[in-house]
C-alpha cells in the first residue's frame, strides 16, 4: 500500500511503466484489521517477534510515520461503524450529556460529516474529504471552524483503544457534535503586478500584520504563496486562498475584510480580488470547496506557529521573513486559531 507521498518510501514502486520496482521499502507484512481481536494480534505478534510496528488508516501523513521498511503495518481502515448519539455520557465522567458521534477508526471525514449531516449537527474534523480518524486525531487535528470549537482533539469524548500501558491503536473515537453552523465564505487573491516583487512582498506583510485582529473578529482560513505556476519563479506572485467566519452574515464578513483589502488596494500596486458567497450550512459550503487532496507528489513540509507578536514587527521585516519563508516554493498558511483554541489542549503559542 502506498503513501500520499511516495518519497517516503523512496520512489522505490512507481506506477511508471518500465520502471524497476523495489518493495523493500514497503511494510513486509499487513493485518487487515477488521475487529479489535486482529489489532490485539498483530500488537502481541510485534512484541513477541520484536518486530517493528506502525499504524495505518488511510496513509494520508505528511510526516510519513505510517510506513516504514521491514516492519508490520495493522491496517485499520477497514474498522467500520458510525453510532449516533443524543445523549452521550464518557464512562466514568460526570461531564454533561452531549450530542456525539462515534466513528470507528476506518473512516475518512466525507463520511463522518455525512453522517452528522443527517442529524444537522457537525463534527469537528479535517478540511480534507479523505482524512482518516486515527493520525489526525493523534496529531491533535486542525479544522476549518477550530478558531470557534478548539482542534479536533478538544472534542474527543472518549477513545476505545486496544494496546498495552503504553502504547495503543484507537479502534473508535466517540466525537462531540455541535449545531449546523451557516458559513460566510470569501475567496481573495493578492498578485503581482510590476516586474518589481517588493510591493507584492509589502502587500503580503501588511495583510499578516492585520490577521491578529482579524482573527478575533472570527476568520478563519486557507490560503497560499507561491508563483502563478508554482515552481516557476519567473511568474508572478500570488498569495491566494480561502477565509470565512461561521455564523456570521455577508455583511458582517465584509465589514471585517474590506477595511483590510481596500487598504492593500489604495497603498500597494498590486491586483486584487475578492468574492464572497453565504452558505446557510456549513456541510454545504464544504461539499463545493473540499475536494480531495492530491496524491503522487513529491514533497516535505515544514511548519511554524507564528503568533501575535511575531506580526507585530516593522512590516519590512515581516516582508523579508516571508520571502525567505516561501524560498521560490510554496508557503501554504493555515488560519485556524482564534477563541476557541488556546484554552483547551493546545499551548498559548497556537492563539494569534
Amino acid at each position: 500500500m502506498s503513501m500520499m507521498q511516495p518519497n517516503w518510501e523512496n520512489d522505490a514502486c512507481l506506477p511508471v511503466p518500465n520502471v524497476h520496482c523495489d518493495l523493500k521499502q514497503y511494510t513486509r507484512y499487513v493485518v487487515n484489521a477488521t475487529k479489535s481481536t486482529h489489532v490485539k494480534a498483530g500488537i502481541d505478534f510485534a512484541r513477541t517477534h520484536n518486530v517493528r510496528l506502525i499504524v495505518r488508516g488511510t496513509g494520508h501523513d505528511f510526516l510519513g510515520r505510517s510506513t516504514a521498511p521491514n516492519s508490520l503495518s495493522i491496517y485499520t481502515h477497514n474498522l467500520r461503524g458510525l453510532q449516533w448519539q443524543d445523549r452521550f455520557v464518557p464512562q466514568g465522567c460526570p461531564s454533561p450529556a452531549h450530542s456525539a458521534l462515534k466513528v470507528a477508526a476506518g473512516h475518512r471525514m466525507f463520511e463522518i460529516y455525512d453522517a452528522a449531516a443527517t442529524h444537522d449537527s457537525m463534527i469537528i474534523g479535517g478540511q480534507d474529504p479523505d482524512v482518516g480518524l486515527g493520525g489526525y486525531l493523534t496529531g491533535g487535528g486542525h479544522s476549518p471552524i477550530s478558531g470557534n470549537y478548539g482542534l479536533a482533539a478538544d472534542n474527543v469524548l472518549e477513545c476505545e483503544i486496544g494496546g498495552g500501558s503504553t502504547f495503543g491503536v484507537i479502534l473508535s473515537a466517540t466525537l462531540k457534535a455541535v449545531p449546523m453552523p451557516s458559513m460566510t465564505w470569501s475567496h481573495f487573491e493578492l498578485t503581482q503586478n510590476s516586474s518589481s516583487r517588493e510591493p507584492f512582498w509589502q502587500a503580503a506583510a501588511y495583510f499578516h500584520s492585520q490577521l491578529p485582529k482579524l482573527v478575533k473578529s472570527g476568520l478563519m482560513g486557507y490560503y497560499n504563496i507561491s508563483s502563478l505556476s508554482p515552481f516557476d519563479p519567473t511568474t508572478p506572485l500570488n498569495l491566494a486562498g480561502g477565509v470565512w467566519i461561521p455564523n456570521t452574515s455577508t455583511s458582517a464578513f465584509n465589514a471585517i475584510m474590506d477595511p483590510v483589502m481596500d487598504h492593500i488596494k489604495a497603498t500597494y500596486p498590486v491586483k486584487v480580488t475578492r468574492s464572497s458567497r453565504y452558505f446557510s450550512k456549513f456541510y454545504d459550503w464544504w461539499k463545493v470547496y473540499s475536494p480531495p487532496g492530491a496524491v503522487g507528489s513529491d514533497y516535505q513540509i515544514g511548519n511554524r506557529l507564528v503568533d501575535e507578536k511575531a506580526l507585530s514587527i516593522p512590516l519590512p521585516k515581516i516582508a523579508d521573513y516571508l520571502n525567505e519563508a516561501y524560498g521560490g516554493l510554496i508557503m501554504i498558511s493555515n488560519l485556524v486559531s482564534g477563541p476557541g483554541c488556546g484554552t483547551r489542549s493546545q499551548r498559548v503559542v497556537w492563539e494569534l
